[in-house]
């Protein structure tokens, strides 16, 4: 079985232009995962999957990481990731066991620990239940008092507000926020289904830190303070 490490950096970014590559705290955002990948010792092959550049002649020398040299159709703004897996995908060969993990820069906050410990479930899971059509996904854990539209009015979700609740009483074990951090399925999955996700779900729970994902400048500003704090405390 190979384990594939996936990393789409394209080029063009509406919110914040050349983000992949912006440095964020002192190194260009991209390396704060690629750093991770590269020392969690989970993957066979780590892919860049670029336009830019700028990437490219970064790592074209590593040894470490492979480059994908995505076409310019898979790197318009109207391109989706899936898109780019299945380019990348059609122009190589690998078996029913071998799994992908879709890793994305956005998020600055994915640990080596996330890597091992998510794959080491997704695979325990996938051989114990002996289910080879699940995939997993990185979320938080939802504290929050959620309601949704109905007409012209709203309607509580997940508490009853006859009762209210403390907010750290709203319960964790149903509702999850995806944190866009990374994705895992087998890629025959991948091929079948279209998609990065399965029917069947797995959820990977991250810390609290990693909920905000960089589409903007005030994300960016935000990610970045909670970043310096975890560094200055030792959390990784």
């Amino acid at each position: 079985m190979k384990v594939i490490g996936f990393l789409p950096l394209r080029a063009g970014s509406k919110g914040i232009p050349h983000k992949n590559r912006n440095s964020f705290l002192g190194k260009p955002l991209y390396k704060w995962v690629l750093d991770e990948m590269l020392t969690s010792k989970i993957f066979t092959e780590i892919w860049i999957s670029t336009d830019d550049d700028f990437i490219i002649k970064e790592e074209k020398e590593n040894p470490k990481v492979n480059i994908h040299y995505r076409s310019e159709l898979v790197s318009e703004d109207c391109a989706s990731t899936e898109e780019v897996i299945e380019e990348f995908l059609k122009e190589r060969t690998y078996n029913d066991k071998d799994v992908i993990i879709l890793v994305q820069a956005t998020n600055p906050f994915l640990t080596r620990i996330d890597l091992n410990n998510a794959f080491s479930d997704f695979l325990k899971y996938s051989i114990c239940e002996k289910n080879d059509t699940i995939s997993m996904i990185s979320v938080v854990e939802n504290h929050n008092f959620l309601w949704q539209q109905e007409f012209d009015k709203i309607k509580p979700i997940n508490y009853d507000p006859m009762s209210r609740k403390r907010r750290q009483d709203i319960t964790n074990t149903e509702l999850y926020i995806e944190n866009g951090s990374f994705y895992i399925s087998y890629i025959k999955n991948i091929n079948k289904y279209h998609s990065r996700l399965t029917p069947e779900v797995l959820p990977y729970v991250m810390g609290k830190e990693s909920y905000l994902e960089i589409d903007d400048p005030l994300d960016w500003i935000i990610c970045e303070r909670i970043r310096k704090y975890l560094n200055e405390i030792g959390k990784k």
